[in-house]
């Protein structure tokens, strides 16, 4: 006889979502139901199996539950609903027990827990962004506390006492925007990086002074202190790392030891990455932080919806795009003696955008049914995969359609002149940028329908290439495209 377990929903969603719609009040239901959406939106589309439901996994949903804002009774709500669900699953032999809900649910009720209740502020990037924007160039003293404000960012989140020891030589790295930072205040005499008057002032004067300063230049912005003064920058690197696209788990490994500063890193297991990683997250956040440039992104379309279902619902969020990039094509049909001339889109369920990394999970979560991000893996809490400016315009290329910010002048239209930026567009060198120099003259036996340009390309030590090359595959471009490609 069947023991009836193979007509049992077998994924952990499926599962959830079938035994919260048998729960007895309508009520119950519905927290049920809000758990497994929360904890559906986290995982996202990644394949989950039960044997995934360790600390480390819960503690990850946990902590984006926290950053999104919610309290922490809240989200031990939601924790205790899905563990009831998950124990249904335990008794019917399709999940194996674990006591990761326990530990976790025992974190949450520490009443030291309660500290973290209203610790994020989803407007903290643009806030920090409105203070990297603003010039106090004219007040030093806001000049300076903006500097002490984002080198500690930047190096990490440094506590008060980090700060006030820091010495001016102290930094032995390459970063851009640190060394900005450096050279503004490195001076012959100082043995300290920055003049909080070191010398004379106590640890607990110099933690004073800190506070004072940090509460100024953040009260500009809307934004405070944590509980802990001292804690406010790495606070502050954490709700960063998180908007650049990083997991708990990784922004933890790059806290700790002081992971139970914030929410984020507080309730997960840190991950083990190593020293070279590490950098790179920091790195990374730092450029997000200073600059948060648009990147291209791609999205795949759930099936049933179409590109029209898409901009409906980006219109009526409220949610623009820079700029997105839905290739067509016309084909052509004969009805009858008449050619009938239409378009359709070269591949109806991809659709490239530009964007900015912080505005994804906004922008998913308002449009996460009806399409998917693609992301550098299918683990949960992947990045989503940015695609580069030399891609995109390979494939743009494959298809024989441009996105409108990267339109070829024409050679016919435009004459090419000494020291103007062009791109290759086939052979080895397909894609890549260039600056025109001359055309070299043929040689009598030379190929008529070729024509010779001698090229500067980037890298190495700026040799000059000859390059012999088919006139349509040389186009001319703007400065501003030949840098995003120089970058990409």
């Amino acid at each position: 006889m069947p023991d009836g377990k193979e007509n049992n929903p077998q994924t952990p969603l499926d599962f959830f979502r079938v035994k919260s719609a048998e729960a007895n009040s309508s009520t119950t239901v519905a927290n049920l139901r809000r758990a497994v959406d929360s904890f559906s939106s986290f995982t996202k589309d990644a394949e989950i199996r039960f044997e995934d439901f360790n600390e480390s996994l819960l503690g990850e949903w946990v902590a984006t539950q926290l950053f999104q804002g919610y309290s922490v009774s809240t989200v031990s709500y939601n924790v205790k609903k899905l563990a009831s669900l998950y124990n249904k699953a335990v008794e019917a032999d399709l999940a194996p027990p674990t006591d990761a809900f326990t530990l976790l649910q025992a974190k949450l009720n520490d009443p030291s827990s309660s500290r973290f209740d209203n610790a994020a502020d989803k407007e903290t990037f643009n806030k920090l962004r409105k203070i990297i924007s603003t010039d106090f160039s004219a007040v030093p003293t806001r000049q300076l506390a903006k500097d002490i404000l984002l080198f500690s960012i930047y190096c990490g989140g440094l506590s008060f006492e980090q700060i006030a020891s820091f010495k001016k030589d102290s930094y032995t790295g390459d970063n851009e925007y640190i060394l900005q930072i450096i050279e503004r205040y490195s001076k012959p005499k100082n043995k300290y990086l920055f003049p909080l008057n070191q010398i004379r002032s106590t640890k607990k004067q110099l933690n004073q002074t800190l506070t004072s300063i940090f509460e100024g230049i953040l009260r500009y912005a809307g934004l405070c202190l944590s509980p802990n003064p001292s804690d406010t920058p790495l606070m502050l690197w954490c709700q960063i790392a998180m908007s650049s696209g990083f997991t708990p788990s990784e922004i933890a490994a790059c806290a700790a030891p002081r992971c139970n500063v914030t929410p984020i890193t507080a309730f997960v297991v840190p991950a083990k990455i190593d020293s070279e990683d590490i950098d790179l997250i920091r790195t990374d956040t730092i450029e997000t932080l200073a600059d948060n440039p648009v990147r291209w992104y791609a999205m795949h379309f759930r099936p049933h919806v179409d590109y029209q279902m898409i901009t409906d619902r980006l219109r009526e969020r409220g949610i623009p795009l820079p700029d997105i990039y839905y290739p067509m094509e016309e084909i052509t049909r004969r009805v009858g003696n008449k050619k009938i001339f239409e378009t359709r889109p070269v591949i109806s369920w991809l659709l490239f955008f530009r964007e900015r990394v912080t505005e994804l999970n906004r922008l998913y979560h308002n449009i996460g049914d009806l399409a998917w991000g693609y992301r550098q893996s299918r683990t949960v809490g992947s990045p989503y995969a940015s695609i580069s400016i030399k891609d995109l315009t390979q494939y743009q290329m494959a298809i024989g359609t441009l996105t409108p910010d990267v339109q070829f002048l024409s050679d016919d239209d435009v004459q090419i002149n000494k020291g103007d930026y062009l791109v290759l567009l086939g052979g080895a060198f397909n894609g890549r940028p260039a600056i025109f120099d001359s055309i070299v003259k043929p040689q009598k036996d030379a190929d008529p329908n070729k024509i010779i340009y001698r090229l500067i390309m980037s890298g190495g030590n700026n040799i000059n290439w000859t390059v012999n090359w088919d006139s349509h595959l040389v186009k001319k471009i703007s400065e501003q495209q030949f840098l995003s490609l120089l970058n990409s």
